[in-house]
This record gives structure tokens, sequence and C-alpha cells, in this order.
């Protein structure tokens, strides 16, 4: 298990999320967590992206591990509003 940092653009808000299973989870459960766990709010309309440095995560399939994460990596969650 490991930990990531998760930066919120919007308020600028670091947040630590520890026991993150890098080699199972995908960019889109991640976010799913940050939810459930009150960490972001559900969006009506619009989704959230993660961006490591200056990499736009898109692809919602692979794993962070896949992606290039490792412990105590910093990722940035923005919100983007449909028609966006």
């Amino acid at each position: 298990m490991a930990t990531i940092f998760v930066e919120l653009a919007w308020s600028r808000e670091k947040v630590e999320v520890l026991d993150i299973d890098f080699e199972t989870i995908t960019n889109t459960e991640l976010i799913n967590e940050l939810i459930n766990n009150d960490i972001i709010k559900p969006l009506n309309d619009g989704k959230y992206i993660l961006i490591k440095g200056s990499q736009l995560i898109t692809e919602n399939n692979l794993t962070l591990k896949n992606l290039g994460f490792t412990d105590g990596d910093s990722i940035y969650i923005h919100q983007v509003n449909s028609g966006a």
C-alpha cells in the first residue's frame, strides 16, 4: 500500500490519501474513493480530471502503477464542466 497527495485545484487544499494500492486502483476508482470519503463532492454536471506533473490522465482502465505513479507522488484534481 502507498500514499498519494491530492491537491484540489479550486481550493489548493492538499490531502494525503493513505493505503492506496497502485497495482489495482485506476484513476476513476481513485476519484470514486475521494467522493466516497467526502474529500470531493459528486458532480451533477461535468467530471473530474487528474493531472500528474504536466500529464493529463485520460486512460480510465489503467492502474495508477501502469500510469507511472509511485509512493508519495502528488496529483492535481480539476473539475471540468460539461461542454467545456
